[in-house]
């Protein structure tokens, strides 16, 4: 009998998060709908003291990165991709990812994936017993979705770190993580579709730049030496 193997989805997000969906009612449109619209509501909110928002291109490390660098601080690490598409699994596992996206923008309108991250992260938020609360949000990549979850969630501070790597490196990181052989032309159409969602603009206002071209140790210390006096140590 074969192992099943778990996807890179199931792999990064908590199982806690995978459940959600399906725990707080009978069907999968109604939550969604219900996540959405507690994003946009005027409803009680959790107080989010502060949120970083960590940005750049596929393969510049952001989770890693991130994840090491603030061990130790008390964060609730939110990763954008498998989030969303845990719910697209979830909702629509006959579609395509972007097909399904663009479906549920003609009924929610534009900020639909923003709108479900800001209600996802509110729900997973109210199953925790503490009143305030540090988010780190990993993988937007537009400067109109930051400006979006950032003035539904509301944080008394928020930042952004923007992760780079030189793109031969970003290249090979991909193909390494994904386990399958890319294209160049294929990989620079997907750094391609990163601008035209407006990860350059982010950049342009990214509070931090690490360029992350060396090891993993040095990565995880150039983030940490920006974060240092602005993160929540335990």
């Amino acid at each position: 009998m074969s192992e099943t193997k778990s996807t890179r989805n199931e792999v990064l997000l908590p199982k806690s998060e995978l459940s959600l969906f399906g725990s707080m009612d009978n069907g999968n449109i109604p939550t969604l709908t219900n996540l959405v619209r507690h994003a946009i509501d005027d409803v009680p909110r959790a107080e989010i003291k502060k949120t970083l928002f960590v940005v750049g291109p596929h393969a510049s490390g952001k989770s890693a990165l991130a994840k090491a660098a603030m061990i130790g601080d008390l964060y609730r690490f939110v990763d954008t991709g498998p989030v969303l598409r845990s719910y697209h699994t979830a909702d629509g596992p006959s579609m395509d990812f972007g097909p399904w996206i663009e479906m549920h923008e003609e009924h929610y309108g534009n900020n639909f994936t923003n709108d479900l991250l800001a209600g996802h992260i509110e729900a997973s938020l109210a199953n925790e017993a503490h009143e305030q609360h540090d988010i780190v949000v990993i993988g937007n990549r537009s400067y109109s979705g930051v400006e979006r979850l950032g003035a539904v969630l509301a944080p008394d501070d928020s930042k952004v770190l923007y992760i780079d790597a030189p793109k031969e490196l970003l290249y090979q990181r991909y193909c390494m993580r994904e386990n399958k052989s890319l294209d160049r032309s294929e990989f620079q159409r997907l750094l391609d579709r990163d601008s035209a969602m407006g990860l350059d603009e982010l950049a342009d206002h990214a509070d931090w730049y690490v360029l992350n071209d060396g090891s993993f140790d040095e990565g995880v210390h150039a983030v940490g030496s920006k974060l240092n006096g602005w993160t929540t140590r335990t």
